[in-house]
């Protein structure tokens, strides 16, 4: 076996075991898929989770936040759902609202570092809802 060949066994071997930990979103290196739905090492479900508290701890924030948290929560939850329940229409559902969800990231973004620059609000983010007491 010459050097290139066994160099390209090891590299095989550590894209496996990767892929398999979830290390490289769910595709082996034999290019079959795994069975459930990765997303940087964790599940859609998990990413849910960790998303729905984030979005409960931005309800006293500014809106524009609030509705990116939301509308990613919901992506998780339906490509959570697909992958638990077996279900592709749900998959396609929740790429389609990931897709969605770039529209309120992208102008929150936006706003964020233009309305730094001008010192002002120039683009409204939504005021965070009045203190109580």
């Amino acid at each position: 076996m010459d050097c290139r060949a066994a160099n390209h066994d090891a590299i095989n071997q550590v894209a496996n075991a990767g892929s398999r930990s979830g290390a490289v979103g769910g595709q082996l290196s034999d290019g079959v898929s795994d069975e459930r739905f990765d997303i940087g090492g964790g599940n859609a479900d998990d990413w849910g989770v960790f998303t729905f508290y984030m979005w409960v701890g931005s309800l006293p924030l500014n809106r524009a936040l609030q509705s990116v948290l939301l509308a990613l929560w919901i992506t998780f939850f339906l490509l959570g759902a697909a992958d638990l329940f077996g279900i592709p229409l749900l998959h396609t559902a929740g790429g389609y609202v990931g897709l969605i969800t770039a529209v309120p990231a992208f102008y929150l973004a936006a706003a964020e570092i233009i309305n730094e620059t001008h010192g002002r609000e120039v683009l409204p983010i939504g005021a965070p809802p009045p203190k109580a007491g």
